[in-house]
């Protein structure tokens, strides 16, 4: 029992929504400060543990919650329109593993129900929700049930899912098996190749987007998975891409460079930037946005505010953003990272939108605006 609360613990910690922002340069230089400020600009009715928020339309905002609340807020009102909920089984907690943005306008939103943290029984869903009716629509279910797994759109208009746990116990194996689900037939299919077994890692599409990158992840609690590999989009074959120089958890956001690049945000002020087309990896020491340096795993949020500015979000706390978090601002022109201040944030979720130039940040039951 001891082990599976640790297990339970562990997984809600690492498992910190993560936004990826693209089209950046890397940081050099130490970071400086400028005026940034958050103005709480309404209150959601309820707590929202946040992994996903999208603008339907424009001043309609979609958000899910990880419990499985769904809300349709009026931003130019500032009001909720309609407030509703994935389950309606009261007795049993539901945990929203994925939210995904289909090409057609619809939602496919996966996950599960338990009736607690110890419990054996997890029952899997798989929904449509159609944002504009309000309504939601049963799919098939996957053909091999999961948990902890990752979700990533396809330029197909198709959704890969990946790795994760085994769906019958607590305690279960780590699953390299990959499917994919087509909007079409409301279906999941299972691909023929498979990755190393792993769980919390990160899906990517590189530039070309023919291939999908898996990075970092566990295949047990306290082991992580080093190999990179890559599905080719169009023979399904899995091919291994190298060996990780660092761990890289699912709270290591990151950034997608130009030139076909990517990079990560890790700890102790360290980017580990992989190159798509060579295959070669660099870590840099003092490049990253934080000026703090910890051994605790640091748990990140990213997004645009502007064509030329991302925000970033790091907390270095045990419980993401409980004591407030590092606010940093990247500028392009600059080529530089900003330490804002430490703003008192209090949830464990945080999610950043931008729509025309304007940018909200979405915690707990409270959405803020981003003066700049």
């Amino acid at each position: 029992m001891i082990k599976k609360f640790i297990l339970y613990l562990f997984l809600v910690i690492s498992f910190v929504p993560l936004k990826a922002f693209s089209e950046v340069q890397k940081s050099t230089g130490n970071p400086t400060s400028t005026k940034l400020s958050l103005l709480e600009y309404g209150d959601l009715g309820e707590n929202f543990e946040a992994p996903y928020a999208q603008f339907i339309e424009k001043e309609r905002l979609l958000i899910i919650g990880k419990k499985g609340n769904i809300l349709i807020y009026d931003i130019k009102n500032t009001k909720p329109i309609s407030l509703m909920h994935i389950s309606t089984d009261v007795n049993n907690v539901t945990d929203v593993q994925t939210s995904t943005l289909l090409n057609n306008g619809k939602v496919l939103i996966t996950g599960y129900t338990y009736k607690n943290i110890y419990s054996e029984k997890f029952v899997p869903f798989s929904v449509l929700f159609d944002p504009i009716d309000l309504k939601f629509k049963n799919t098939k279910e996957m053909k091999n049930p999961r948990r902890f797994y990752v979700a990533t759109l396809l330029p197909s208009g198709k959704v890969l899912i990946s790795g994760g746990k085994d769906f019958e116990k607590f305690e279960s194996k780590t699953l390299g098996s990959v499917e994919i689900f087509d909007p079409l037939t409301n279906d999941y299919s299972m691909e023929t190749g498979s990755i190393t077994p792993r769980f919390g890692h990160h899906a990517v599409l590189d530039a070309k987007k023919q291939n999908v990158y898996f990075f970092g992840g566990f295949t047990k609690v306290v082991s992580h998975v080093m190999e990179i590999e890559n599905l080719n989009l169009q023979s399904n074959k899995v091919e291994q891409k190298g060996i990780l120089k660092q761990p890289i958890l699912l709270s290591n956001a990151y950034i997608v460079l130009p030139h076909n690049k990517i990079m990560f945000l890790l700890r102790q002020n360290k980017t580990l930037t992989y190159d798509f087309n060579t295959g070669t990896q660099n870590i840099d020491t003092g490049a990253s946005c934080s000026n703090i340096k910890t051994d605790l795993e640091p748990f990140y949020t990213t997004g645009w505010i502007s064509r030329n500015e991302a925000l970033i979000f790091a907390s270095f706390s045990v419980i993401p953003f409980s004591g407030g978090c590092e606010v940093n601002l990247y500028q392009l022109e600059e080529n530089r990272f900003h330490v804002e201040s430490k703003l008192p944030i209090l949830e464990t979720r945080v999610v950043i939108i931008n729509q025309l130039e304007k940018t909200f940040v979405i915690s707990g039951n409270k959405i803020f605006k981003v003066k700049h």
